[in-house]
């Protein structure tokens, strides 16, 4: 049996072909029905010039297809999510982590969102959200709209979703923020005067852009919270005093540092948020239903890299679709 895989070797993207050995003891083999890529974050990766020969992707969803011998955790046919790189067929080891149950009802698209719905929920949980605070989310593409609507649901008052996209600040409205404005000084102001008590920002930056960092830095209230968890490529250059004289508070996220499971020194966990990030989905909590806007086939997958590298992609959040 062969097996596609989405690869790449600096920035180009491929199509890798290889056959599959026999399943070992211990083993699952995985048909996958859909994979999400996560355009930020791999677009930045190929942008960076990485090491050649690297798989992309982890966010995955599919069946398992066959069991070897000694593997009793999943069976023929179970539906699975799970954080493996964007290809129709895989072995992994049944002890492999990350690989949930995907519950009854949940479409495999919109399962397909679990590993980001996992992510946004780390930068929820990173900014320690009060009742009633104001949350700006910069960037709503589809972490960004995520970790919007887990804001709301830890407690955040008036949510003010940035963008330069006129498309994705509409859609930022449907989803649930209050206002939606492009990185705008005065715009900001206007919306944060809407806030009452007038309690002091949570800032969470999700577009990896350092020109949205600056514009936080330039227009942060003072007492404000700043959450950065974007792959930056280029540098920032600002005054530390920025920070002593309006006391600032900036943390960083980034998701693989929470432990695996739940540890006593963590209160939270990758399994708990991806356990909760299929559940919300499934229980109608968390809506991703409108975050994707088309589907691809293995075949068009690398053109689709290469247009989106030249800032030419027509999908802001495609999903790959391995189906036969």
């Amino acid at each position: 049996m062969r097996s596609r895989t989405v690869y790449f070797e600096g920035s180009r993207v491929y199509l890798r072909e290889q056959e599959l050995p026999p399943l070992a003891a211990g083993e699952v083999l995985l048909r996958a029905r859909m994979t999400l890529p996560s355009v930020g974050t791999e677009l930045a990766v190929l942008s960076s010039q990485p090491a050649p020969e690297y798989p992309l992707g982890y966010s995955w969803v599919g069946t398992v297809a066959a069991v070897g011998s000694d593997a009793a955790r999943f069976r023929i046919g179970e539906r699975l999510h799970g954080c493996l790189p964007h290809a129709d067929w895989v072995i992994v080891s049944e002890k492999t982590p990350f690989l949930y149950p995907v519950p009854e009802g949940l479409s495999d698209r919109d399962s397909s969102f679990a590993t980001l719905a996992a992510v946004a929920m780390h930068l929820v949980e990173r900014s320690r959200i009060a009742l009633g605070q104001p949350v700006v989310v910069l960037g709503q593409g589809s972490v960004g709209l995520l970790t919007a609507q887990l804001a709301r649901r830890a407690g955040a008052g008036l949510l003010v979703g940035v963008d330069p996209d006129e498309t994705r600040r509409s859609q930022s409205l449907v989803l649930g923020a209050d206002v939606a404005i492009p990185p705008d000084r005065a715009g900001l102001e206007a919306a944060l005067a809407q806030a009452a008590p007038a309690a002091p920002p949570v800032f969470i930056e999700v577009s990896g852009a350092s020109r949205a960092v600056q514009w936080i830095l330039d227009c942060a209230p003072l007492h404000s919270r700043v959450v950065l968890a974007g792959t930056y490529l280029e540098e920032v250059r600002f005054n530390p005093f920025i920070f002593i004289e309006r006391e600032l508070e900036v943390i960083g996220a980034h998701q693989p540092k929470c432990p695996d499971s739940p540890v006593p020194y963590y209160p939270y966990s990758r399994e708990m948020n991806y356990a909760y990030a299929l559940d919300a989905m499934a229980r109608g909590w968390l809506d991703v239903s409108g975050l994707c806007d088309g589907q691809l086939k293995p075949e068009d997958i690398p053109a689709w890299y290469a247009a989106a590298l030249e800032g030419r992609k027509r999908l802001y959040q495609p999903v790959f679709d391995w189906r036969d």
